[in-house]
């Protein structure tokens, strides 16, 4: 099922890009597709009777004010999931219940959707992430805490060069190819899930400044993790940056205005010579950036943001991985001018930059949760939003196109704010950069080393490239008849 899944949707992709439909495959997209199609196939699998026998059997627990355990460890992990989804707000809601479906069936569906974003849409793992839940999270939480910045490197480079990967990356990333030039397709390599990149940002988060930074360059360097494994590098090192405040890792983080295109919804954008602005010009008050770190805090919606305080010390990042606009906040007061700033970080390597119009009613939350502080302390302040966008110091333009229902819902807590531009020092050298790509439809696997794209698309370009070596990764995989992404079948 997953080489029919994986092909079909290959297809799918190559062919609207020739024809410029808006069809696409992303590496982790969980998409209505992925969830029929892994919906359907989970009924075949061995164990799957009597895992649904035994769910349906447990679905009343849901009903009462608190979630009681079954004893039955798979089951209590699948009921957690079923508990989170029915306390998220209407709006927020990922998955929709089919009113023509059984109670079960829906409670199916909801934890295919959560399977495919904690790890990825291979169907082993989407299987064991239903019918074993708790011990797939363990074999994958063994694999990330394996992953620190020398072994990331170390993987992105091998693949690089001799097309393998070490034993236990197939649970942690996913290589599939993707459209390179007009008759080339090219290899990439990325975390398999939101979920584990989330993981893996926030176990190398501790690790010192100097080796993300490291880690960022090399791949930047390395074409087929250019633009995957790098941005997520890129927001560790964000974030450990932004919660240490303004001078932080002796680099000093200064936002500058992003001009607005004054259309609804509006988008924003900085040039390459923006300057930093003057020191309480234009810039929300109190400011974001302070001269003090910050303690990271998970910010969890699910439960009402009880973790949320109106103390200035903390840097709140959302507990869920599908946060659809913003990758963090803060929350500053100034109760001598009665004023309180809620200040929305969204992190990216990307010069265009969009989001979904879902974003604004978890800001509202937000928005929410502060007034409600206020009135319980017998406050009186305004609440206000400010928008950052977080990008790489590389000297490039950035926009940021708001999504739709910009001035929707805001009769109480106006979510609508200005944005600025936060460029965070980083070594952005490209140097040589390696490739490897496919030829036609109809290919071996090909590999280059040490080309520059330039030269690819200039003097390359239209001619047959030279066949590697076959590797023990790809001695069996060809574009056409059996291409599919290299993770756990």
């Amino acid at each position: 099922m997953e080489q029919l899944s994986w092909e079909c949707l290959y297809g799918i992709s190559r062919s609207s890009q020739k024809g410029k439909s808006s069809v696409s495959v992303a590496p982790f997209n969980g998409g209505s597709l992925l969830t029929l199609i892994h919906l359907c196939s989970l009924r075949l699998q061995a164990g799957y009777n009597t895992f649904r026998n035994r769910l349906e059997q447990s679905l009343p627990y849901l009903d009462g004010p608190m979630l009681s355990t079954t004893g039955d460890e798979s089951i209590d992990a699948v009921l957690k999931v079923l508990w989170t989804e029915r306390g998220r707000d209407q709006d927020e809601t990922q998955v929709d219940a089919d009113q023509s479906q059984t109670p079960v069936d829906n409670a199916l569906k909801i934890l295919v959707q959560n399977a495919t974003e904690e790890f990825g849409f291979a169907p082993r793992d989407v299987y064991n992430g239903v019918l074993n839940l708790s011990c797939t999270r363990d074999q994958h939480a063994a694999a990330v805490k394996k992953l620190n910045y020398s072994r990331l490197k170390i993987l992105a480079e091998t693949f690089s060069d001799k097309l393998e990967l070490d034993d236990f990356s197939h649970r942690v990333v996913v290589v599939y190819p993707i459209r390179f030039l007009d008759d080339c397709d090219k290899w990439a390599i990325d975390f398999k899930s939101a979920q584990i990149a989330r993981n893996v940002v926030e176990s190398m988060r501790l690790e010192e400044d100097k080796h993300l930074r490291e880690a960022y360059s090399f791949l930047r360097k390395i074409r087929e993790s250019s633009t995957t494994l790098s941005r997520w590098v890129f927001e560790a090192i964000a974030h450990r940056m932004l919660s240490k405040g303004r001078q932080s890792e002796g680099r000093t983080l200064e936002p500058m205005p992003m001009v607005s295109d004054d259309c609804n919804p509006p988008a924003f954008s900085i040039g390459p010579s923006s300057t930093p602005s003057t020191p309480g010009t234009s810039l929300p008050s109190p400011a974001p950036l302070h001269s003090h770190t910050r303690a990271v805090t998970r910010a969890d919606f699910t439960p009402g943001l009880s973790d949320v305080t109106l103390d200035n010390d903390r840097y709140y990042i959302p507990a869920t991985t599908n946060n659809p606009l913003f990758d963090s906040f803060t929350i500053d007061p100034d109760f001598d001018r009665h004023t309180v700033a809620i200040s929305i970080f969204q992190i990216t390597t990307s010069s265009m930059h969009g989001g979904s119009a879902k974003g604004y009613s978890r800001i509202r939350k937000i928005m929410a949760h502060v007034r409600a502080l206020l009135k319980k302390g017998h406050l009186n302040a305004t609440v206000k939003v400010a928008y950052f966008l977080v990008c790489p110091d590389d000297g490039s333009e950035h926009k940021w196109q708001m999504p739709g229902d910009w001035d929707k819902g805001i009769t109480v807590d106006d979510n609508r704010g200005e944005a600025f531009c936060i460029r965070v020092p980083v070594a952005t050298g490209r140097g040589k950069v390696r490739y490897c790509y496919l030829k036609s439809a109809t290919s071996r696997v090909s590999h280059t080393e040490t080309r520059q794209k330039r030269a690819i698309e200039g003097d390359q370009k239209g001619k047959a490239p030279a066949k590697a070596s076959r590797s023990s990764t790809s001695s069996t995989n060809t574009a056409g008849t059996n291409t599919r992404r290299r993770q756990s079948t």
